[in-house]
């Protein structure tokens, strides 16, 4: 299951890395984080990637647009799953979506990517990436995946406005290939 929501505390799951997305780059793995309280964690605004059972290869971040916030995409590439996995805060330029879209495709090459966020657009296609589910403005989307069931939004708790949208994925049938096994 992949879950993607605004607002993440540290230590309350496992996190590959709990990354700025809106004002600041993210950190590079093992740096320590100034912000140790969570009440500081809710006025910076967090989005994080939590990775459970399995094991983070390589994190890579690119700034969108800096003007009138400073908007971020992350990903991390995952070695059991063998996918890339992508987080954006979009400030609600269609430019920023694209470029996400564009960063994560080139940072995953063939492998499997989700990428998913506030992306603050509705109805939004991108270009390399079907639609996997969501609510408004939070949208999840894969390439060289497939949905496994509806997606479901989550309780959001108190740290955020946003509710996590939770959808279930697998790996997608070979081009040619029947979706399901032959009798």
């Amino acid at each position: 299951m992949v879950a993607f929501g605004a607002g993440s505390a540290p230590g309350r799951e496992p996190a590959a890395r709990p990354d700025l997305t809106q004002r600041a780059p993210p950190r590079p793995a093992g740096d320590r984080d100034p912000l140790a309280g969570p009440d500081q964690v809710e006025r910076r605004r967090r989005n994080a990637i939590l990775v459970r059972g399995d094991e983070v290869l390589e994190h890579r971040w690119r700034r969108l647009c800096v003007w009138p916030e400073r908007r971020w995409v992350h990903a991390v590439r995952l070695r059991t799953a063998g996918m890339w996995v992508a987080n954006v805060h979009g400030g609600g330029a269609i430019r920023d979506a694209h470029r996400a879209a564009t960063a994560v495709l080139a940072w995953a090459g063939d492998r499997p990517a989700v990428l998913g966020g506030d992306f603050n657009i509705r109805r939004l296609a991108l270009e390399g990436f079907e639609a996997a589910g969501g609510q408004g403005v939070d949208l999840v989307f894969v390439r060289g995946l497939a949905t496994a069931g509806e997606p479901r939004v989550l309780d959001r708790g108190h740290l955020s406005d946003h509710a996590p949208v939770a959808v279930t994925i697998r790996s997608a049938p070979a081009p040619g290939s029947p979706a399901t096994p032959s009798p």
